[in-house]
Order: C-alpha cells, then structure tokens, then sequence
C-alpha cells in the first residue's frame, strides 16, 4: 500500500463547526463564486476514452453555370479533424478516522464529512471555469487549453469567410486605440449546444454529477497509514476522492466571439481608455451564428455594472427579466435577447491585445 501523507481536520477546527447546543454548524462559503454559468454548460462523453473527436468542412467544392456542350468543374469538399483531451482534476478528502468517530459535532460524522466534501466539489467546479477560459496546454500539460490560448481568440485580425463578407473571431473595443497595462477585461460570447460548444468528459466516466457537471465520488475504506509526524506511528484514515475529469470541445469556432481590451481601471477617458462600448457587442451579437441559438455573454462582476450602468442610460437592446420565483426569484440582465451570465473567474487585469 502506498504511504499517503495526512492532512486531517485538527480538533481545533472541529470545535469551530459545532454550535452552541452542540450540533454541526451549516457554514456559509463566503469564499464561494458564482455558478451561474453552470446553468448553461452542455456536456457530451468523449468517442474515442479520454479524448473527443468531430469533423469539420473546411473547403467546399465550386460549381458554375454552364452551356449546351459545356461540361461542369469538378470538385470534392474538404474535411479536418478535431481531437481535444479531457484533464483529470480532484483531491482527497483525508480525515482521521477516529477522531472523525469521536470528536464530530453532534456525533454527525457522516455531516462532518459531507460538509468537507462539498467544499472540494465547489472548489472543483471553480478551477474548471477558471480553465475554460485561461487553462495553459503548453505550459502545465495536465490542463486543457483555455480559450485565452487559443489563436482564434488570442490576438486581433483573427476572422473567417462567410458569403456575406469576413467575420471575426475577436472585436476590439478600444477600435486599435488601446492604452497599455494590465487593466482590461473581456466579454466572452459562447453557444453551448450540438455542433456548437460543449463540455467534455470520458466515454466510461460519470454522467450529470453535481451542479450540472461529471463530479465523481469515490471513497475508501479505513485504511492505516503513516503518520506524517512520527513515522514509526500508524493512523487509520478516511480518505473520499473528489474528481471531475473534463474538457472544452469546440465543434463550430464561429459559435465564439471575444470582445477585449475594455478599460476597467480608473479615470477612462474615451480615448485610448475607452470603457464598454454597446455598439461594439451589438456588432458582435449581429454576426452569431444559428441565428444567436443558446448564446450567452460572459463577463466579470466588474464589467457587469458597466452594462449595468449602459443599460439604465440607453436601454435600446437591454432588458432586464425575472427567473424563478418566491425566494427563489432573480432578476436576468439581457442584451438582444442574450443573458449576461457573471463569471467571478474572468478577471480585469488582461494586458493590451494587439
């Protein structure tokens, strides 16, 4: 058996989670992020074990008119393949198993436990928002590559072809006229669904775990182990292994669009510090494809209060509706149709883009 190192919940802090009629305290994550986004997250299992793979048209074939005696050219359509990995993110839960009999507020050792294991799923789900969008490939090869790393978004003048004329991958809010430093943000515009975008995971792994995503629980049985402070020691310990293997499958390119380099900073002055710029979104917007189907916007708490604020002056394309009900209830920011979904991840320190 392997020797595992044991970071257990001390005593001291066991004693923090019970009330004073001695039962297990409900805690308030003040720490916790917002999950919007789940809400709108579409998964698929991979086709080929840990990896997925799809195909995309990339060259049609050209017809022409033709006369009486006149032949038609000849042509095939062109075809690429797409193949994206999943990652495997998790952590144990490692707790000493008689203190965990013992000393848990209430004799609610299951609680204690479950309670513990909802902060490494929480925590989970937060690292994988944060690697959809900024995940290094290159540089931690056990993450997936983020949308911030990958070409289509990740420099401006990156566009496709359509008949109508060239379209963009990625809108400049300071029109080519941005400050330095490191105090812009973006809006991510995404279109979750079939041939779209969606979320990965492996072809025998779990399916609708928790918050909408391939969380697994595996515990193990009280196993004895070294004791981290004195080897010549033994414990026995309770070790549960929170993991969600994933990844970010992108079927149609043309179902993202970024809008970068928005000042976020103080004292924009329009120029070359040029605050979020509706028309720009509206252009971007414009030319989603599927006629705008499940798209959301993406953006930081920061930048929301900038459409917030863009909302109340113009109004135009914003409305703003009401989901749920009862206590339950809350209230829904759209523009053109499409809802802003806060994304705490995002951040408003990304460098200049050129």
């Amino acid at each position: 058996m392997a020797t595992l190192t044991p970071k257990n919940i001390p005593t001291s802090e066991l004693i923090r989670r019970e009330m004073p009629d001695g039962s297990l305290a409900e805690r308030i994550d003040i720490l916790s992020t917002s999950k919007e986004l789940l809400n709108y997250l579409t998964w698929i299992p991979c086709n080929n074990g840990n990896y997925h793979e799809d195909k995309q048209v990339v060259a049609k074939p050209t017809p022409a008119e033709r006369a009486y005696g006149q032949g038609f050219p000849v042509g095939a359509s062109v075809t690429d393949t797409v193949v994206e990995p999943t990652c495997m993110l998790g952590s144990f839960v490692n707790v000493d198993y008689i203190q965990l009999q013992q000393q848990s507020p209430g004799g609610n050792s299951a609680g204690v436990l479950n309670d513990e294991e909802q902060t490494h799923i929480d925590s989970d789900i937060s690292t994988l928002i944060t690697r959809l969008f900024t995940g290094d490939r290159g540089t931690y090869a056990n993450q997936i590559n983020g949308l911030t790393k990958r070409t289509n978004w990740s420099s401006l003048g990156q566009t496709y072809t359509k008949a109508s004329g060239t379209r963009k991958y990625i809108y400049d809010n300071a029109a080519g006229n941005c400050a330095s430093g490191s105090v812009h943000g973006s809006i991510w515009i995404l279109q979750f669904g079939p041939k779209m975008v969606n979320l990965i995971y492996p072809q025998h792994g779990a399916q609708g775990g928790v918050g909408n995503t391939p969380v697994k629980r595996t515990p193990f049985t009280p196993q004895v182990v070294n004791d981290s402070n004195d080897s010549s020691k033994k414990l026995v310990e309770l070790n549960v292994l929170i993991e969600m293997d994933f990844g970010l499958f992108i079927h149609d390119p043309r179902c993202i669009k970024r809008i970068c380099n928005i000042y976020m900073s103080t004292s924009p002055d329009g120029s070359t510090k040029v605050e979020f710029n509706e028309e720009v979104l509206m252009e971007a917007t414009n030319e989603l494809e599927y006629g705008g189907a499940n798209a959301i916007i993406c953006c930081s708490n920061a930048m929301a209060y900038q459409m917030r604020k863009r909302a109340n002056q113009s109004g135009s394309l914003w409305t703003q509706q009401t989901e749920g009900e009862g206590p339950w209830a809350r209230p829904i920011l759209r523009f053109d149709g499409h809802p802003i979904v806060k994304v705490d991840e995002l951040t408003d320190t990304e460098a200049r883009i050129s």
